[in-house]
């Protein structure tokens, strides 16, 4: 077994130094045997804020993004990007062992030993998921007869070997809610990718560019983790004690993340085969428009709340019910406000801003929200199964998820066409809600009634946008205006349960995070 530590660095942060550096004015690690020490403590609602704010920015980024894109490259490229990402996703899920999870949850996460194992690790996952998408690119090209995945798969696949490479202070800021170091991390690295993909797709209109706008992407992220924590440095380490540790604690966040992503992306696998790779790219559009809420939800869920549940779980866990009720009810107000927003929003935003070719984008993206918001209610629940070290439970769920997806979307496909496969997607997800909703049960943690009254709200909600786009009487001026009225309601709502949140949050010194 061999131990080494982080290199460590007394000296203060030079501004002139590194502009990264400066972001992170509070986390200067220091060798006090061998653990890292964080600085002054976060709060929750101050890590919600660097987190949205840092979101909300790259995404916004990304949006327009999307729109340039969309009149460089026809739907067909996007398409045949969806089933490249398909397979490097497809196997870096595979190869998840869960070291960023265990890093935030484990005691000894701030161990330098430790995170250096975990570095090695994923080192080492990364070069592994590049040598199997390379073996794989040829069978899939052959079953989706697309010939150009023989060398777009390999080229596309180089992100995981970069990715692996990035430093764990991105878990350590996760664990120590240092948000703001991992937003401006998501800022320049999305910004850098975007332009890189934009001025590629100007001058070479085909997937290509969207491949190298990826890795340029990947190259970013990976350079600036290595200087959010001034002083934080990696080092090529093994410790057998530790790998086990992380191993057992992600033995089942592996069979539950393979699941999870087969669930996941089978809409995808399955449209290759049953739609032609125009409509797959025009879907994902929609689905890229339909997935920004459950996509914030997610990271709120996995960077404060988890983070915080893992807190109570490592302690008493008395106080572990009454921090997930109250923090899963502010998430979900918000994650509320924004599903509707889209779902209001989203035909006429594809139809202004977009070339006529994605316009179709706009209801398929309607019919995506249900799902989302499904989605969004298991993200908020299973964290407090993981802080709990309950990974098996959540596996489960995926387990069950992927066959009930499969046979709900073939039959709605069957049914109803594209809208009934979209259907069978929420039913899939809905089925995989109930057994998180039954493992927390059984640990006397029940929260029922909260995901009944907001999902009543959101249905109800969206069963009335479809009855006002579908009245004749009623003019766009009109329907635009109860619209934006139904959108701002939700959103007075989730105002109103933050403010409860933060003043709650307020009275208790204890959820600050050190």
């Amino acid at each position: 077994m061999h131990v080494a530590e982080l290199t460590v660095k007394s000296e203060s942060t030079n501004a002139s130094e590194s502009s990264f550096d400066s972001v992170d004015e509070f986390s200067k690690p220091e060798d006090r045997q061998g653990v890292y020490v964080a600085g002054p403590s976060r709060t929750v609602l101050g890590a919600s804020a660097w987190s949205m704010a840092g979101y909300g920015f790259s995404q916004c980024f990304r949006l327009v993004n999307n729109m340039v894109l969309s009149y460089l490259l026809m739907p067909e490229a996007f398409g045949t990007m969806a089933i490249v990402n398909l397979v490097v996703v497809g196997i870096s899920m595979f190869s998840d062992v869960g070291a960023g999870p265990c890093i935030i949850q484990n005691d000894r996460g701030d161990h330098f030993e430790f995170l250096n194992t975990a570095w090695v690790i994923g080192i080492f996952r990364g070069a592994v998921i590049t040598l199997i998408a390379a073996l794989l690119a040829m069978p899939v090209a052959s079953f989706y007869q697309l010939p150009e995945l023989v060398w777009l798969i390999p080229l596309a696949s180089l992100t995981a070997l970069i990715n692996g490479t990035a430093s764990t202070a991105i878990y350590t800021s996760q664990r120590h809610l240092d948000l703001k170091s991992l937003a401006w991390l998501d800022i320049r690295s999305q910004v850098i990718g975007s332009i890189a993909m934009c001025i590629l797709a100007f001058y070479w209109p085909t997937v290509t560019s969207l491949v190298l706008g990826t890795i340029a992407t990947a190259v970013a992220h990976t350079i600036f983790s290595h200087r959010m924590i001034s002083g934080y440095r990696n080092q090529f380490a093994f410790s057998q004690t530790d790998a086990k540790k992380l191993f057992h604690f992600g033995r089942w966040i592996f069979v539950s993340t393979l699941m999870m992503f087969a669930a996941m992306q089978v809409d995808r696998m399955m449209m290759g085969k049953l739609f032609d790779i125009g409509t797959l790219g025009v879907y994902s559009f929609g689905l890229a428009i339909a997935m920004l809420p459950r996509m914030v939800v997610e990271k709120l869920s996995s960077g404060i709340l988890y983070p915080v549940l893992s807190r109570f779980a490592r302690g008493s866990s008395d106080g572990l019910m009454p921090q997930l009720r109250s923090a899963r009810g502010s998430i979900l107000a918000v994650g509320a406000a924004m599903v509707i927003s889209v779902f209001v929003t989203c035909q006429d935003f594809f139809e202004f801003l977009y070339h006529e070719d994605y316009h179709a984008a706009g209801s398929i993206c309607q019919w995506l929200c249900l799902s989302a918001w499904i989605a969004m209610l298991t993200m908020t629940l299973s964290p407090a199964l993981v802080a709990m070290g309950k990974t098996k439970e959540v596996a489960n769920s995926n387990f069950v998820k992927l066959p009930a997806t499969i046979i709900a979307s073939l039959a709605g496909f069957h049914t109803a066409g594209l809208s009934g496969f979209i259907l069978g997607l929420a039913i899939g997800s809905l089925i995989a809600h109930l057994v998180v909703v039954d493992a927390l049960a059984k640990t006397g943690m029940l929260l029922v009634k909260q995901d009944l009254v907001t999902t009543s709200v959101v249905v109800l909600a969206m069963v009335f946008v479809v009855f006002v786009q579908n009245a004749e009487t009623i003019t766009k001026t009109e329907m635009r205006v109860a619209f934006a009225l139904v959108a701002i309601s939700f959103w007075m709502l989730a105002i109103v349960q933050v403010r409860q949140y933060r003043k709650a949050e307020r009275a208790k010194p204890s959820t600050s995070m050190g």
